[in-house]
């Protein structure tokens, strides 16, 4: 209801952003068991249709805050690994490289 109050978004809009937003969010932590007994993870698909104006990507910007917060701090976390990962293995190809020389003498 806040963002319906902060954007004046239709309703239908807000919801359908803010249950996606929440899908995405969990979607590596949630599964859903089926009536059927199969279990899902809570992936959604939505589809907002609206004419230009009516705040589609305001309310996408609101929902979507977090996740793309996330993302850029995994990103920044996943970088920073790979570099360490980088170094250790060119000072390990180093090493493996002086004790072959050394055998071969």
């Amino acid at each position: 209801m806040e963002a319906e109050a902060i954007t004046k978004a239709p309703k239908p809009m807000v919801y359908l952003t803010a249950i996606g937003s929440v899908s995405a969010a969990l979607q590596g932590l949630v599964n859903v068991e089926l009536p059927s007994g199969g279990i899902r993870p809570v992936s959604m698909w939505g589809m907002t249709i609206a004419e230009s104006g009516e705040r589609k990507s305001t309310v996408d910007n609101i929902f979507s805050k977090g996740i793309e917060s996330f993302i850029s701090e995994s990103t920044k976390e996943h970088k920073r690994m790979l570099r360490k990962y980088e170094l250790e293995l060119e000072l390990h190809e180093n090493e493996a490289a002086k004790i072959k020389r050394r055998l071969i003498k």
